[in-house]
């Protein structure tokens, strides 16, 4: 199955120095096609290369290579889709908390407009600048709005918004620990994706290497033993800088 080949590979993959790791130049779904077709040629042109050497476990590292990558692909990109929307649900919590949380510093300061210490306490809340430093914020300022809850009541303050406030807080909360939570999963599952690419290159590069030095003035062969996706791009820049 194709989930044993990634399996195989990962402590390889896990052990790959971050130095090592590079970066795909072209689409990740276009360079596993082109390694599948790759996987598919070889095995057509095999006696032909094994007459110079080629090593004999070379196809199958490909393939295992080829199959590792499709499912590391698949976990970041599924791990990516949940983020963003994780990251939608986030932004509209967001501008919700916020707009609470400056109405709530308002209608507070109104309250306390006769303490100092506690319009101190709200100025200092209101310096919040991340959402982050917003939930702890509103947090400080639940406390003091519950501490002194004679003086809202002064104020006809309806005390219920303290309530929808705390339970928007305790949701922020944990959406934000989640979005913080998939934001470092993503970098991981993302290098983990480039070093799955790194290591089938390397073995791409090797095979089309045997195959560019068999195949000389082969044309209709030796097109496989190379990226049609970098020769289509090489032949669209050629006709764009033709027609200038």
């Amino acid at each position: 199955m194709i989930q044993d080949s990634f399996q195989l590979l990962l402590p390889e993959l896990q052990k790959m120095d971050a130095s090592e790791v590079k970066k795909c130049n072209i689409p990740i779904a276009i360079y596993i096609n082109e390694a599948s077709l790759l996987c598919r040629r070889v095995d057509i042109d095999l006696p032909r290369l094994l007459k110079v050497n080629m090593p004999e476990t070379l196809p199958r590292e490909l393939k295992i290579r080829t199959e590792a990558l499709i499912i590391a692909e698949s976990i970041w990109q599924n791990k990516t889709s949940a983020r963003q929307n994780n990251m939608t649900q986030w932004k509209e919590k967001g501008k919700q908390l916020k707009t609470l949380f400056y109405d709530l510093i308002h209608e507070l300061s109104f309250a306390f407009r006769n303490k100092p210490p506690l319009l101190a306490s709200l100025r200092e809340a209101r310096k919040a600048g991340s959402y982050a430093m917003i939930i702890q914020s509103l947090s400080d300022i639940l406390v003091l709005a519950q501490e002194h809850k004679h003086l809202l009541k002064a104020i006809n303050f309806n005390m219920t918004k303290l309530d929808t406030a705390s339970e928007m807080l305790e949701d922020a909360s944990k959406l934000l620990a989640i979005t913080n939570s998939y934001r470092l999963q993503d970098d991981q599952d993302r290098v983990l994706r480039d070093k799955a690419y790194t290591s089938l290159k390397l073995h791409v590069d090797e095979v089309r290497a045997y195959g560019q030095f068999v195949f000389k003035g082969e044309k209709d062969i030796l097109q496989h033993y190379a990226s049609s996706y970098a020769r289509e791009k090489q032949r669209n820049y050629r006709k764009k800088a033709n027609s200038l």
